[in-house]
């Protein structure tokens, strides 16, 4: 009996004003046809009104990870901007057809939780500032990585942190 993957993707607006019921739809109609099922949409509040979009769905074992990859970069075309993290490997942005990957510093990783959220809240934050999605995951990279070295709360960047890697990024 062949397995099933569990995925999870978060995809992050660049306003209040994108259309989420619309990109869950199209969403839907790229992996459905695929092979995904059972799939779960949650809208995650994120700040300044943005609202994440969370989803979930399962994926046969059988069929190659190299189809969701294909799947990524269609769903990159549904966004101005669309960013897939990879952990410690880093971040990929997607950005008016071209794609390019930030790797992540060489850090020792304590605890990764929140990593993620991290990430996130420095893109959209420096993304707002330079509307420059390049430098915003090369930033968004650097205090990530940061926030896995220390446990727990403890991970949270701190402002020295964040002067620090604005300087490392300019």
């Amino acid at each position: 009996m062949a397995g099933i993957a569990g995925v999870i993707y978060k995809i992050m607006p660049t306003s209040p004003d994108v259309n989420l019921e619309e990109i869950k739809s199209k969403i839907s109609e790229l992996l459905e046809p695929k092979g995904a099922n059972k799939m779960v949409f949650t809208d995650e509040p994120v700040a300044f009104g943005l609202k994440a979009i969370m989803f979930m769905f399962q994926w046969p074992e059988e069929k190659e990870l190299e189809e969701i990859q294909e799947t990524i970069e269609e769903m990159a075309g549904l966004c101005p901007i669309f960013v897939v993290t990879d952990g410690c490997s880093g971040a990929r942005v997607y950005w008016h057809g071209d794609v390019r990957h930030f790797n992540a510093p060489d850090v020792t990783e304590v605890d990764p939780t929140g990593a993620g959220d991290i990430f996130a809240a420095a893109f959209i934050i420096q993304f707002q500032k330079t509307k420059n999605p390049w430098e915003a995951a090369r930033f968004a990279n650097i205090i990530a990585a940061n926030s896995v070295s220390r446990p727990g709360v403890t991970g949270v960047p701190t402002k020295a942190e964040v002067l620090k890697a604005l300087s490392e990024v300019i």
